[in-house]
């Protein structure tokens, strides 16, 4: 029985029909499979090949081309546009200078401020700045400490301030050749400010002056001075005619084209060749008045000007202080 077993179980064994792994056969291309195409044809979404791509790539190259060529056409001009705005037209002479009324920010003012002394009648001049700060700005101001040795005989000891107290304010003013010109002035520190407001008001609406220079130049002689038409701040000296000390002693008191602004004292006038101008009528370039801008933003900082002693002193101006004389 045992044989017999193991007979029965190899039996049921070998009934079990044997496999082999047969490999199918490839399926032919074209329509009848799916995902495939036939030779020479593109299959839908794919990239076209060979001669059609060459052709759209030359299409597409020749596109960036012309727009690179269109871009440096627009940079060309610009560049061109930009050159001759600037005034620079290759040339090896160098653009003139604007004209001082002719610059950025120009507003148009009253006809009648050409009568306050300017040089010419002007349609449009820079806005005139009402704080310090922008004065500053308008007038390229630098403002520097000074030494004794710098005011030289313009001071000496005694006098109701020190150098200490003292600044030189330098500035572009307008000249009587309608340039703009550089001076220095040297007043209080206390006064730097209004100072630098009056000049920009001058600055601003074309008002000329002659030259802006400390006195010590002049060896401290304000005759001297006035005769060259220079105008000053400080200088330790007496008021005109009088035994007191001149306002200019403190370094609060300025003294704007004494030529073309005399005082007129006892019949007589100072500076000498400024008697042409002891009768203010018609106004001249670089005569003050009452209207003129430089008199206005003065009096608006708390100065008094000259115009208005008993003794006219046209070209004075001098901060109002109480108890102190307004002398020049």
């Amino acid at each position: 029985m045992a044989v017999g077993r193991r007979a029965l179980r190899w039996r049921r064994v070998s009934r079990r029909p044997s496999v082999t792994a047969v490999s199918a056969p490839p399926l032919p291309a074209g329509p009848d499979r799916p995902g495939t195409a036939r030779p020479g044809t593109a299959r839908p979404g794919a990239a076209p090949r060979g001669p059609a791509l060459g052709v759209a790539s030359l299409v597409v190259a020749s596109l960036v081309v012309a727009s690179l060529v269109v871009a440096s056409l627009v940079v060309a001009s610009l560049v061109v546009a930009s050159l001759v705005g600037s005034g620079v037209t290759g040339s090896d002479t160098a653009p003139e200078p604007p004209a001082p009324a002719a610059v950025a920010g120009a507003v148009t003012t009253a006809t009648e401020e050409a009568t306050e002394g300017q040089l010419v009648p002007v349609a449009a001049t820079v806005a005139v700045p009402s704080r310090a700060r922008d004065a500053k700005a308008l007038l390229h101001a630098s403002i520097s400490r000074v030494s004794a040795a710098d005011l030289g005989v313009s001071w000496h000891r005694g006098c109701p301030v020190g150098p200490r107290a003292l600044r030189a304010v330098s500035i572009d003013h307008v000249g009587f050749d309608g340039a703009l010109h550089r001076g220095t002035v040297v007043v209080h520190r206390r006064v730097v400010g209004d100072v630098l407001v009056a000049f920009a008001a001058a600055r601003a609406t074309g008002f000329p002056i002659r030259q802006l220079v400390p006195v010590t130049a002049f060896g401290g002689s304000d005759a001297r001075s006035m005769a060259a038409d220079n105008t000053s701040g400080f200088n330790c000296r007496k008021a005109t005619g009088s035994t007191r000390l001149s306002r200019h002693a403190w370094g609060d008191a300025v003294d704007v084209n004494p030529r073309e602004n005399p005082h007129v004292l006892g019949g007589r006038t100072y500076p000498g060749n400024g008697a042409g101008f002891a009768d203010r009528t018609p106004p001249r370039p670089g005569m003050l008045s009452a209207r003129s801008a430089l008199t206005r933003a003065f009096a608006a900082a708390g100065w008094r000007w000259g115009g208005r002693f008993a003794a006219p002193d046209y070209q004075h101006f001098s901060e109002i202080r109480a108890g102190e004389p307004a002398s020049r």
